[in-house]
């Protein structure tokens, strides 16, 4: 584990397997210093449990710097859920959870990558180690996506402006690799402000919707 080049002086790396659920995560705690290790999970299948340790690995360390910039109160963490069995169940999103709450609040999940909130609140039953879990409309929680966008989109806004020149996108052509909660929100705004858009996903009907 030491040796993986993204170890980057990590507190911790916790492999879990639940055998009755088939579930297989791994959660990196890259930094505790400033709180608990805040970062979502993200449900992939990996080619192999070495690429989802060197993700996790990545992840975590990306969230310790993005939470310390936001001046958020919390550390870098991350969790991967391995694609490899059963699937996203409810019997392994519960194992999921389980393994959270053995950490003893060292780590929050949230939603990444093919997880949403009602997933939150299947985890949430068996951790309150979570967050992102629904709300009612304009409150803070449920899905990141939105804002994420909303977020991509002014730093997209501001580069346009310095690099050509330009106060719109009128007649700029952007290319977004994955469409989905983060890529589908940012292509409505960039539709919206009259960019010419292309769209690539390894879901089909996403990138032709």
């Amino acid at each position: 584990m030491f040796d993986y080049p993204d170890f980057d002086d990590h507190e911790a790396v916790h492999l879990f397997a639940d055998a009755p659920t088939g579930m297989r995560c791994v959660i990196a705690l890259h930094s505790t210093h400033r709180g608990p290790g805040a970062g979502g999970c993200r449900f992939w299948r990996y080619p192999s449990s070495a690429a989802a340790i060197t993700d996790a690995l990545r992840l975590s360390r990306g969230m310790s710097y993005k939470n310390a910039m936001a001046g958020l109160p919390v550390g870098g963490g991350k969790a991967v859920l391995m694609d490899g069995g059963p699937g996203k169940t409810a019997d392994v999103l519960g194992a999921l959870g389980r393994a959270i709450e053995s950490l003893r609040g060292r780590y929050v999940t949230a939603e990444d990558v093919g997880m949403t909130p009602h997933d939150m609140v299947a985890i949430a039953r068996e951790t309150r180690h979570v967050a992102g879990l629904p709300v009612a409309e304009g409150e803070v929680g449920g899905s990141p996506g939105p804002a994420t966008a909303e977020g991509v989109f002014v730093g997209m806004r501001a580069g346009v402006a310095r690099a050509l020149g330009k106060a719109s996108f009128e007649g700029v052509h952007v290319a977004i690799q994955g469409v989905g909660s983060v890529g589908e929100g940012l292509a409505v705004r960039l539709a919206a402000a009259g960019a010419r858009l292309t769209r690539a996903d390894i879901h089909r009907e996403r990138a032709g919707a």
